[in-house]
């Protein structure tokens, strides 16, 4: 008994003056040591489409009148549109409104339509050919990139070299190298970028209007954790 006292004295003795086991280390195994960096990207994409949106107005006795005489425009104004080649898939109604109006003792009614425009070098002429077809007003264009998904992906792979490149010059100002990625995390979305021009009514014998439709930028945001080492 008494040995076994001592052996257990000794152990206990002996536990207490060891050191401490590092931070780094866990039950099944050596954690790595890490560092994290947050990383932007940017890409700079030519817009593919764009959408313009048309609404035409009516005047009447009453509310009947009022509606039949937008909606006449608004058919005159989709006649024109396909004749220009819109697809009618491409062609939406976003609003169809009318009422009273006291102070003229008449009513009036307005038809909104949206155009999606795939060959933007037809925008000119359709935002003049609207005009001509008797459009009340238009406005756009809304320009896009179709494939979003892939200029984001782009902005991503962006984002992510420029955190490795942050971590390798903290690495290497520090003499360590950067040995691996432990996790990637992105962030929000940023939105695509883009200008949008109003134009007021058009007179009926304008030519194509003069449409740029410059560049767009879309941006992602990651923050990367590093493993790294001697």
């Amino acid at each position: 008994v008494a040995v076994l006292a001592i052996a257990g004295y000794q152990a206990l003795h002996d536990t207490a003056r060891a050191p401490a086991a590092p931070a780094s280390h866990a039950a099944n195994g050596v954690l790595q040591p890490y560092m994290r960096f947050t990383g932007s990207g940017d890409v700079t994409m030519r817009p593919d489409r764009g959408t313009i949106s048309f609404s035409t107005h009516g005047t009447g006795a009453t509310l009947a009148e009022a509606q039949d005489a937008a909606g006449g425009t608004m058919r005159a104004l989709i006649r024109r549109l396909r004749a220009d080649g819109v697809a009618r898939p491409d062609m939406r109604t976003d609003g169809i409104s009318g009422g009273e109006r006291p102070r003229y003792g008449d009513f009036e009614a307005d038809q909104s339509l949206t155009v999606t425009v795939r060959d933007l070098s037809q925008t000119g002429r359709l935002l003049a050919d609207g005009a001509a077809a008797g459009a009340h007003s238009d406005y756009g264009v809304d320009f896009s990139v179709g494939n979003q998904q892939h200029a984001y992906d782009a902005a991503i792979r962006a984002a992510i070299a420029d955190a490795r490149s942050k971590a390798d010059a903290a690495a290497g100002a520090a003499g360590l190298h950067v040995s691996g990625v432990v996790s990637v995390d992105e962030s929000q979305g940023q939105p695509f970028y883009g200008a949008k021009v109003t134009y007021g009514r058009l007179d009926a014998a304008s030519s194509a209007v003069p449409v740029k439709r410059g560049t767009q930028q879309v941006s992602a945001q990651v923050t990367v954790v590093f493993a790294y080492s001697a």
